[in-house]
């Protein structure tokens, strides 16, 4: 999560503009409200056109590829021939022709942000709008006070602190905030979804403003978003004691041979090829799934389907039993199953609010697959697998439904584990990364495309083409097989399963990823 803050209101006397008073006290309460739920700050106050243009450019820089971007600006901005400008300190508005050497294009800091494949954008618009003036500008332009309505196209969500066409309110004592900053301070770390959270704002300022002002706002957003832990969650929970982060967190010195333990007992390693990003060696464990339950009160077992000796699909059980014989029963140290994608999402947002200054979240695809490496499969190339592999379908044709159906094994393989395996029971890969073929389907970030998969699978299997369930619902990325799986096309490392985010299947079992928030 990477924010950019601006805040300008001490513009040239000679300038056109009027007096501001509290923007940079708006900027700087917004900024402090990011930090509180995970964001790395870039704050600048009274900026010039050129060290606007350069934060933004490093701001740019800082934005990870599938992560979130939010820009927070509180200042003057105009309308002028339908484009929205955000003026610099410098900003006189004397003459027309000057105006691109004194503001920068609204529509300029969101195509920053989509251009550089955040996942989540977000442009928030503070601006104590005004009209140009009459002689200058006549003819040219609007000649009303506000900015005009922003299209929105892509993960982006626009939010204006007043409605397009109409001006927005300044506190008239100095050290106030706007009401817009105000009720973004307090909705924001709410745990309510973004969508509600823009609703929320929008009902505190028009209550606030005695109906003068009504935010306004717009979005493209596929997926739900939280700017802090769901708000499902109950209150005061209690959260599992972590230090405060220091300035160089030990995180960061983790290697594949001295990694990063976190209060679970979780590992993390350097994900290649992402400086900063760190992915758990093994996939979650029963007991730190457990961790999170207890501590929560998180239901996560309703409707889940489980894999019984008597039969394939059964309704009942849930990740504390997914009613496995008792030979192959689940212990603490195995990886949790029966999880959706939202519980996995809810457990890293636990671990994010409990130890301040770190971001847990599901590695995206593209992550996973820098984490798995080239081969064609994890181990490699060549198929079969070879000895201690990992956990794929060998002796569980002999169980149940397994033996019924005459479902497929690898002959002559025995990995001794006719379901799940303990995490780390295989050999780790050349990473340092464990069980990622086999055991169980990971879930990840991202929205499943057919794309993602080969074409020859494509055209074998034909259910890969769908991208979502009957009901409409966007499908979820899955990587890494599960313990049953046995065909040469389950078995590639860069096969893609799916399911629906609220699925709780007993294949269905995740890892985290880790960055440190500054």
């Amino acid at each position: 999560r990477i924010a950019l803050v601006i805040g300008n209101d001490e513009y040239p006397e000679d300038s056109s503009l009027p007096i501001l008073k509290n923007c940079v006290n708006d900027a700087k309460l917004v900024a402090k409200t990011l930090e509180g739920v995970g964001f790395e700050v870039i704050a600048i106050y009274n900026a010039d056109l050129s060290s606007m243009d350069e934060e933004l450019t490093r701001f740019e820089g800082k934005i990870t590829k599938g992560g979130t971007a939010l820009i927070y600006f509180a200042g003057h901005g105009i309308e002028f021939e339908k484009k929205n400008y955000l003026m610099a300190s410098n900003a006189k508005l004397q003459a027309r022709s000057r105006l691109t050497r004194e503001a920068m294009e609204a529509e300029v800091f969101a195509t920053a942000m989509l251009l550089a494949g955040a996942k989540s954008s977000f442009l928030l618009l503070d601006c104590c709008r005004e009209k140009p003036p009459a002689a200058e500008w006549a003819g040219r332009g609007r000649k009303e006070s506000g900015l005009a309505e922003i299209s929105v196209d892509g993960d982006l969500v626009i939010s204006m602190a007043a409605a397009p066409g109409k001006q927005a309110l300044e506190p008239a004592e100095a050290g106030r905030n706007s009401p817009y900053a105000a009720a973004l301070a307090k909705w924001i770390p709410s745990g309510l979804k973004h969508r509600d959270v823009f609703a929320e704002v929008r009902k505190e300022v028009f209550t606030t403003t005695e109906g003068l002002q009504r935010p306004w706002d717009a979005g493209s957003f596929i997926d739900d978003f939280y700017f802090a832990a769901p708000r499902n969650l109950p209150a005061n929970v209690p959260m599992v004691p972590m230090p405060v982060v220091p300035e160089k967190h030990p995180l960061l010195s983790a290697t594949k041979d001295s990694p990063w333990v976190n209060p679970l007992g979780m590992e993390f390693v350097p994900l290649p090829g992402s400086p900063g990003v760190f992915m758990c060696r093994t996939e979650t464990r029963v007991r730190d799934f457990e961790a999170f339950v207890n501590a929560t009160g998180h239901d996560a077992t309703a409707g889940a389907v489980t894999l019984e000796s008597s039969g394939w699909e059964q309704a009942g059980g849930s990740w504390r039993d997914p009613r496995f014989p008792v030979t192959c029963a689940q212990t603490a140290d195995h990886p949790v199953t029966c999880v959706s994608w939202e519980d996995a999402r809810a457990f890293n947002d636990w671990l994010s609010r409990s130890e301040s200054g770190l971001i847990y979240r599901l590695p995206t695809d593209a992550e996973w697959s820098a984490a798995v490496g080239v081969g064609k499969y994890p181990w490699g190339g060549g198929f079969l697998p070879p000895k201690n592999a990992g956990n794929y379908a060998e002796r569980e044709a002999n169980i149940g439904a397994f033996k019924s159906n005459n479902y497929p094994i690898i002959e002559g393989y025995d990995d001794g584990s006719p379901r799940t395996a303990p995490v780390g029971s295989y050999g780790a890969n050349r990473f340092g990364f464990f069980d990622l073929g086999g055991n169980v389907w990971e879930w990840c970030e991202d929205k499943y495309r057919p794309s993602m998969n080969d074409a020859n699978l494509l055209e074998q299997y034909s259910f890969l083409k769908k991208e979502t369930s009957d009901d409409g619902t966007p499908y979820c990325v899955q990587r890494g097989g599960m313990w049953v799986m046995s065909t040469e096309g389950d078995l590639r490392s860069s096969y893609r399963s799916f399911a629906p985010p609220s699925t709780r299947f007993v294949r269905n079992g995740f890892r985290c990823v880790v960055s440190a928030a500054r």
